[in-house]
């Protein structure tokens, strides 16, 4: 069996982007897709806008006071949350934009908003989780005000939310009542707002490398989705972890449906149904939020740019899902090969940067060496049989 599995090739494959403008003067925090063919974009700039899907053509706007952290959409798709920097978190129409009740109450700035049928909820910088009524009312105030709030969801009549010193906590909504934690692994937290640095004290193991999610999501299926460093899903009854799944940069946005997941990294990462992964260009400077509009997938990011991608469409992105130590190069055929600390080695064609083979679940990466030989055959020490893959 050869160690190596041939991909197929795609000589000139079609450009997925059939977007792109420039929409925010600087980083992008948040998109929420309204329908099949609109965008609500915010972010650092202060300013809100719903935009035409892929023209990019400005439809309307909130007004908003000041930077926007985070925007979500009710199920139904009435009602839009947006998270202030001014401790406010606010809901509007989100078909006319027309303010709606203002979420006070809140000591520091709101990360994270999130809303359903019948209740909102905020994350905060000050420490706490709170739970709102839908004409903003306070109703909860949850959490022991020692750590920054992250990320936080309403699923099933449960909030779930994460903070930055790493654990996942669960309440119910309703009474504010809390549940078994999703997970709590430790994290000494040095510096404050976007200025800090982690270091894990505890089991790094039981969730995140180091910090708190910064995204959830509930899937179709009900697996629990957590991303940052890295991905995971979890069966939120039986808090337990069921799917690991590591990239190489840290995830900034998710969504999750029918289709499967993508997450906004410095690429768009796609993992369908099955588990199969794929990989979309994204934004320069990196993505920090994602939104299906229809077909189609909306990125934004750093840059202020947004970029309209069909995920349908195949295209030669291919990269390495963590840190590359390993190189070998055939100079005669024009190929390398490079080996990642994840277990997978890539052959690249050297004149297009395109990936052409793949070994995946490579056993115990970085202690196996691989070359080429002046046949053109990549070889590595795992290969018993020493016939390699002629490539």
């Amino acid at each position: 069996m050869p160690i190596l599995e041939p991909l197929a090739p795609s000589l000139d494959p079609a450009d997925p982007v059939v977007g792109r403008w420039s929409a925010h003067r600087n980083t992008i925090h948040a998109l929420v897709g309204l329908g099949d063919d609109r965008v609500w974009s915010a972010g650092e700039d202060g300013r809100a806008i719903l935009w035409s899907v892929p023209g990019g053509v400005e439809l309307g706007s909130l007004a908003v006071p000041g930077p926007v952290n985070h925007l979500a959409l009710d199920p139904a798709g009435e009602f839009l949350a947006s998270a202030h920097d001014d401790g406010t978190a606010r809901l509007w129409d989100a078909h006319t934009g027309e303010a709606g009740p203002v979420l006070r109450g809140h000591g520091h700035y709101v990360r994270q908003v999130a809303i359903d049928a019948r209740w909102v909820a905020t994350a905060c910088e000050d420490g706490y989780v709170r739970i709102f009524d839908g004409d903003g009312g306070l109703r909860h105030r949850l959490g022991d005000g020692e750590g920054a709030w992250t990320a936080v969801l309403l699923t099933d009549g449960l909030v779930v939310a994460s903070r930055r010193d790493n654990r996942v906590v669960v309440w119910e909504a309703a009474s504010g009542e809390p549940r078994d934690p999703l997970y709590v692994a430790e994290t000494m937290i040095v510096g404050q707002g976007s200025w800090f640095l982690a270091v894990p004290m505890g089991d790094s193991t039981v969730g995140h490398p180091s910090t708190g999610p910064v995204a959830l999501a509930r899937g179709p299926d009900g697996t629990l989705w957590t991303a940052g460093e890295g991905l995971l899903g979890w069966d939120l009854a039986a808090r337990r972890k069921v799917v690991e799944r590591r990239v190489a940069w840290s995830i900034g946005a998710l969504v999750v449906d029918e289709r499967g997941v993508a997450a906004a990294a410095d690429v768009i990462e796609l993992w369908d149904q099955h588990g199969a992964h794929r990989q979309l260009p994204g934004t320069e400077r990196g993505a920090g939020a994602l939104a299906r509009v229809g077909r189609t997938l909306v990125v934004g990011g750093r840059s202020g740019e947004i970029v309209v991608v069909d995920p349908e469409v195949e295209t030669a992105v291919a990269r390495h899902a963590d840190y590359v130590p390993d190189i070998a190069l055939d100079s005669a055929h024009g190929l390398a090969a490079t080996g990642d600390s994840c277990g997978t080695v890539r052959v690249w064609e050297l004149d297009r940067g395109t990936s052409i083979a793949a070994l995946h679940r490579w056993p115990e990466p970085n202690k196996h060496a691989f070359r080429f030989t002046e046949d053109g055959r990549l070889i590595t020490s795992r290969d018993t049989h020493g016939s390699g893959l002629t490539v």
